[in-house]
């Protein structure tokens, strides 16, 4: 009996001393990555043999003894794309003299997840580009020598037979950026040659009888951006306005039309910026100016009723509630935005298709009857 006592201790001593032995390697944390992209960064971690059973920290041989693999103390990190750099340098000069900037030339690079560099392109450098540039560079200040200033001819006075064409032709000289209005003898002596103002033009068909519709020159832009001009029926043989009745069997040409630009003189756009709000009706805005067209340089004479719109609406759909129901229940109880929708036509979206099915029936009912009656 007390043999197989000392055995039995003897079988606990063994077992005991045989967990006293056994160790794991135990990782601790990583360490923040050096890198926040382009697959460059690092990151470490300390590993610790301990004992498993009391998970006491104990030399590292201990582990390494019982060939167990040691986890990695570092590895590679950061893999996601970086963002767009964007540089700029001076580039050629908006004028060749008159005083004009240096127009800057604009590269786009990006450094990718697996940590190839990329130029992008021109358009996708545009839409990171945030078009803001400081302290641009004056470049050729010298004063410009006289130039003509040409608007298109117009149509020929004349439906029939012979009749004449006029343009505008003015001088002007460009310093310091700015226009100035010469007389037309700086530019004819300068270009030795005279630009003319009339031409005569030719019709396809001769007049019966010497009589024709004869239009005299628009008016000015008007402010319903409408210009008129007087259309008579005139006779070459008397040299005179005669009675509208002889010249009934020609078309007449109109009197009235919309104004178109000059020529001379256009308005120029920037591009729309961010939307004012994300939801409940915000504004894009964006920058109209006038410009001389041969120059490009600012101007004052663009007719007013033809200046492109500077703001548009945006982000139409009605914001979450405080409840956090979304758009279709405020499409129900407020039909304003199913009105707005329809009206800008933004139901075919699939952001608005949910809230324009939710609109009560006679809302629609109501819009299209005032459609056709538009119509």
């Amino acid at each position: 009996m007390l043999r197989a006592i000392l055995l039995l201790l003897i079988a606990v001593s063994v077992a005991q001393a045989q967990i006293a032995r056994t160790y794991r390697w135990r990782p601790r944390q990583w360490s923040t990555c050096s890198g926040s992209c382009g697959g460059k960064g690092f990151q470490q971690r300390q590993v610790e043999c301990i004992e498993m059973l009391t998970g006491e920290l104990v030399e590292a041989r201990f582990c390494q003894s019982r060939r167990v693999m040691k986890p990695a103390t570092s590895q590679a990190c950061g893999f996601l794309d970086c963002p767009v750099t964007v540089t700029s340098r001076p580039g050629p000069c908006s004028r060749s003299c008159g005083s004009g900037i240096l127009l800057p030339v604009t590269t786009c690079k990006q450094v990718m997840a697996n940590g190839t560099e990329v130029t992008l392109t021109q358009t996708q450098c545009d839409a990171h580009d945030s078009g803001a540039f400081s302290n641009l560079e004056i470049c050729n200040p010298q004063a410009c020598p006289p130039e003509y200033v040409i608007s298109p001819w117009q149509p020929c006075s004349k439906t029939c037979g012979t009749g004449t064409q006029r343009r505008k032709v003015a001088c002007q000289v460009v310093r310091n950026g700015r226009e100035r209005k010469l007389s037309l003898h700086r530019c004819r002596h300068h270009y030795k040659k005279r630009e003319p103002t009339v031409r005569k033009c030719i019709n396809e068909h001769p007049c019966p009888d010497n009589f024709y519709w004869k239009s005299q020159d628009w008016s000015p832009c008007l402010v319903t951006c409408q210009q008129h001009r007087k259309v008579r029926c005139f006779s070459d043989k008397d040299n005179a306005y005669v009675e509208e009745t002889l010249c009934q069997h020609f078309n007449r040409p109109v009197e009235l039309q919309r104004c178109i630009n000059s020529g001379i003189y256009a308005w120029r756009v920037d591009k729309w910026g961010e939307c004012s709000k994300t939801c409940g009706g915000g504004y894009r805005m964006r920058q109209v100016y006038c410009v001389n067209a041969f120059n490009n340089q600012p101007a004052r004479s663009c007719p007013l009723c033809l200046k492109p719109k500077d703001s548009i609406a945006c982000s139409q759909l009605p914001c979450p509630d405080s409840a956090g129901a979304q758009g279709p229940s405020q499409c129900r109880e407020e039909p304003r935005y199913c009105r707005t929708l329809k009206r800008m036509s933004l139901c075919q979206l699939d952001e608005s298709r949910q809230c324009c099915d939710s609109c009560p029936p006679e809302v629609w009912e109501a819009h299209d009857a005032q459609s056709k009656q538009a119509s």
